[in-house]
């Protein structure tokens, strides 16, 4: 009986994480019960297209290294290290691409009944006074806290999460054994699942280090911990290495690099209180019982001190911006509180040391008390559940704001904050009752399990269920886009495009189409601001492949496009509604030039869109033939706009108006453009009206989702008439309306020759043969990297047109092979291969290693000075950075 229960206390926690679960979900309608899924907003966007793509990836339809489905081309290695690094991500293996979005219901509730499993085992493992029974409901809480309730869309957090308490367990087994070996494993483990959010967590084990050696400072043990410390870190980084080096670096190309002190010294002092605080509330009994032990004076052990300290010092960012902003690297987005299953963790830790100690019980115990004690708590525990029901009857739509917006305000706030303060009464009458001796433990246990029971299934149907109640259509159309996965029969290189955003932008890879879209933090800057540039949609890290025009297209090898609602005689393929269409003009990939293109490394900065065109058309092709028609706008018409400076002044109820004779076959654009930058909205979004011949194309023009040059439509010698109205002030430096001759693109098109390069096995490879010697344009994004073999002798390549790849061919057969290698990757892992080298030899040798008192000494005062800095820069450097910026 003891072996069965000491089992069941591993097996109890993660199966009532999966009951409470399971049981909203059959209530909403989410599967396994009905179609439903947990997924929106990042999951969406991010997690299902990438777990798709690693799909891809395991069925060796595309490379880790080079991706060809995103970003025309990108380094999927740091995004899997970002996203998908977990071992339940190998479950994509067997979930076919439709289902892939109600897979995310099982992925999130296996990672999250494997965070009561590890919780489970720390507190056996170093709670061994807490009764089981409590044990288990304080892991059960772990799993089903506020941080998985709101962050769960960015998955691969939730395996930080149900680490992080077998890193506590390493830590605790450093200090008290002076074993480093589960801190080397448990440090290595998460570095390489999430480099991001270990980040983090190395700030809070510098925290614990801190506390730990300024209370034991005397200690002799001390020292020897501190060696032990220092070794099991370096070993930890040097084993990660090969994730975590090459990861760093893709990460500084990103276009999300912000100035820290910038972002500091223009933050308010006060966190974004509305949407933090809120993930502190599906945990009121921590609250509760700390604030009990806290207020009742009663004295406390120094391990309980300890926890109190570090659960206070991970509070402080929830509630000062500044210091919440370098627990974040230095900036964030959204989810303003990364860090908070650490915070949590520490409550829970500080929960069941309160709940180890002897309690008074038998001292004040009689039955009629517990009588009335269980009454009272039974009538809290009625009144509690009737304001919870009621509102969220009466108020889901304005308590569930986070799951709309991502995002909390004041209405929502206010409606967390009653439901927090009405279980935190709830916890409070009964622990207290507990405290006093008038109920027992069992009735406690059972009582604090009851109201936990009611809290969690509140806040899973909050939190999980109502993005999808408020938009069921919304994952039933990644089911759908899905149906024209894989239809395209073509065996040469292709890429497909879109005419906006009518998915996701990281979907059009997943379907398996080679795509320009695509949208992580590590989306690099240098393919985004050039597709800005090229006339491109790109808003914040998103990078769409509408926009542009038929000439970008071309050299981009769009031969195909996904568009919604509508067929034409060149439709591949038409499924629910999306049709693959076959685009006019297409060139193969390794377009072969003898064009000059030596001075042509950077488009040049103060060319608009519309001469950017021009520019990459007379370089790579040239002639004399112009492609690009750029028409003036009729000053006698035209109000409101102003040319001075190099920038379109543009008034509020301006009116343009362009008149103008098409000669030929041409294609029609506007353009309004200002500046690059990573920016989610910018000032003249949503400003522009334009008509063509008095038909109404747009309303809103440039807006997040369509910001590129927007095609007005193809003409042939005909008048046409662009009349745009502004509806506020705009300044902007590339505006108007151009041409672009479809004749002479044709000609060029069908004059032009290419390698013709195929993408297999995660490598772009074919044969040409030449009269001459000459060079290949190759329209994948530039970077260090790359191997490029011609005829199996490596070649130089070059930059070209700010993002692409430029190599000479020779005269002659050339056979043509291109890999990529993350740069950094080498190095990494040499240093892993050396890191568990020494690593081996340290599990070999450690008992014979001995450090001497002055190794100890110097490892206890470098411990004490480095986490006293980290702790200064973290708490104390952005408090004087944000005062600084008030006072000057």
């Amino acid at each position: 009986m003891e072996r069965l229960k000491k089992v069941l206390t591993f097996i109890i926690p993660p199966l009532g994480v999966m009951a409470i679960v399971l049981a909203v979900f059959a209530g909403a309608g989410f599967y396994p019960f009905d179609s439903g899924s947990v997924s929106w907003c990042d999951m969406n966007q991010q997690t299902i297209p990438l777990l798709i793509d690693f799909k891809d990836i395991l069925d060796g339809k595309s490379g880790m290294f080079l991706n060809m489905n995103n970003a025309a081309g990108m380094n999927f290695y740091g995004v899997f290290f970002f996203f998908l690094a977990s071992p339940f991500s190998l479950l994509v293996k067997f979930v076919d691409k439709a289902d892939m979005a109600v897979f995310a219901n099982i992925l999130v509730l296996l990672k999250l009944m494997t965070a009561a499993v590890t919780a489970q085992i720390y507190l056996r493992a170093y709670q061994k006074k807490l009764s089981r029974p409590l044990s288990v409901i304080l892991s059960m809480m772990y799993a089903l806290c506020g941080y998985g309730m709101l962050f769960y869309q960015n998955v691969i957090w939730l395996d930080m999460m149900y680490l992080f308490p077998l890193l506590m367990l390493s830590l605790e087994t450093l200090i008290k054994k002076q074993n480093n070996i589960p801190y080397i494993i448990m440090i290595t483990a998460m570095l390489i699942v999430n480099y991001y959010i270990s980040y983090m967590t190395v700030v809070f084990i510098l925290l614990f280090m801190a506390v730990y050696v300024c209370r034991h400072l005397k200690d002799e043990s001390t020292g020897k911990v501190c060696v032990k410390f220092i070794s099991g870190s370096v070993l930890g980084a040097l084993l990660s290495a090969v994730v975590w080096l090459p990861c760093f670096i893709q990460y500084l190309s990103s276009g999300r690099g912000e100035s820290v002190i910038d972002t500091i010294a223009g933050a308010e002092l006060i966190s974004k209180y509305k949407t933090v605080l809120p993930l502190l509330f599906c945990s009121a009994f921590i609250f509760a019982a700390v604030c009990f032990n806290i207020l009742s004076g009663k004295k406390r052990s120094e391990r309980a001190n300890n926890y109190l300290l570090l659960f206070g010092l991970t509070l402080i960012p929830f509630f000062i911006e500044p210091v919440n902003i370098m627990w974040h690297t230095g900036n964030y987005m959204s989810f303003p509180a990364r860090y908070g299953f650490i915070t949590i963790f520490m409550g829970l830790i500080c929960c069941a040391e309160f709940l180890s100690e002897e309690h008074t019980e038998s001292k004040g115990f009689s039955v009629p008390k517990m009588a009335a004690a269980s009454v009272g708590v039974l009538a809290a525990t009625a009144l509690y559940l009737i304001f919870l029901l009621k509102n969220l009857a009466l108020n889901f739509e304005k308590l569930t704001n986070y799951t709309k917006t991502l995002w909390g305000n004041d209405d929502s706030f206010e409606g967390l904050a009653a439901l927090f303060v009405a279980a935190l009464l709830c916890y409070s009458v009964v622990y207290f009752f507990y405290r006093r001796g008038y109920i027992v433990r069992s009735l406690f246990t059972g009582f604090v399990c009851l109201i936990f029971i009611i809290e969690s299934a509140a806040n899973v149907k909050l939190y999980m269920t109502s993005a999808h109640l408020r938009n069921p259509q919304k994952n039933q159309s990644t089911a759908e886009i899905c149906a024209v996965a894989d239809k395209i029969d073509d065996d040469g290189f292709y890429r497909v495009a879109t005419d906006g955003k009518i998915a996701d932008y990281n979907m059009i890879g997943a379907l398996g189409y080679p795509s320009l879209s695509h949208y992580t933090s590590l989306t690099d800057e240098d393919y985004m601001f050039t597709q800005k540039r090229l006339g491109y949609t790109s808003v914040w890290m998103e990078v769409g492949s509408g926009g542009g025009t038929e000439l970008t297209n071309a050299l981009y090898a769009v031969k195909y496009k996904l568009l919604r609602n509508s067929y034409s005689d060149d439709t591949v393929c038409s499924e629910n509604g999306y049709s693959i269409v076959k685009t006019p003009y297409s060139l193969g990939l390794g377009l072969i030039t003898d064009a000059d293109l030596s001075g042509c490394e950077e488009i040049p900065a103060k060319l608009t869109r519309a001469q950017v065109q021009e520019y990459l058309y007379s370089s790579i092709f040239g002639g004399e033939d112009r492609l690009i028609t750029e028409y003036p706008y009729s000053e006698e018409q035209s109000m409101g706009i102003e040319f001075k400076n190099g920038r379109y002044e543009i008034g509020s109820n301006a009116y343009i108006t362009f008149n103008f004779d098409v000669n030929g076959r041409q294609s029609i654009y506007a353009d309004c453009f200002d500046r690059l930058s990573n920016d989610l909205k910018e000032a003249y979004f949503d400003s522009l009206e334009i008509k063509v011949n008095g038909r109404s194309v747009t309303a809103d023009y440039p807006r997040s989702t369509e910001n590129g040059v927007i095609k007005l439509g193809e003409f042939e010698d005909q008048l046409v008439e662009v009349e745009i109205s502004c509806g506020k002030d705009i300044s902007c430096y590339s505006f108007g309306v151009f041409g672009l001759d479809l004749d002479v693109l044709s000609s060029a098109v069908e004059n032009a020759t290419s390698a013709e390069l195929k993408y297999s096995d995660g490598k772009l490879s074919g044969s040409c043969r030449l009269t001459k010697g000459q060079k290949c344009l190759l329209t994948v994004p530039y970077g260090e990297g790359f191997t490029i073999k011609v005829n199996g002798e490596k070649v130089e390549y070059g930059r070209v047109f700010s993002d692409f790849i430029l190599f000479d061919l020779p005269q002659g057969k050339c056979d043509i092979e291109i890999t990529y290698v993350p740069k950094g990757f080498y190095a990494g892992l040499i240093i892993s291969l050396a890191g568990s080298a020494a690593f081996a030899l340290y599990i070999i040798f450690r008992r014979r290693l001995t450090a001497p008192c002055k190794l100890c000494g110097f490892a206890k005062a470098a411990v004490l000075t480095v986490t006293s800095a980290a702790a200064a820069a973290v708490y104390i450097f952005p408090l004087v950075i944000s005062f600084l910026s008030v006072i000057v």
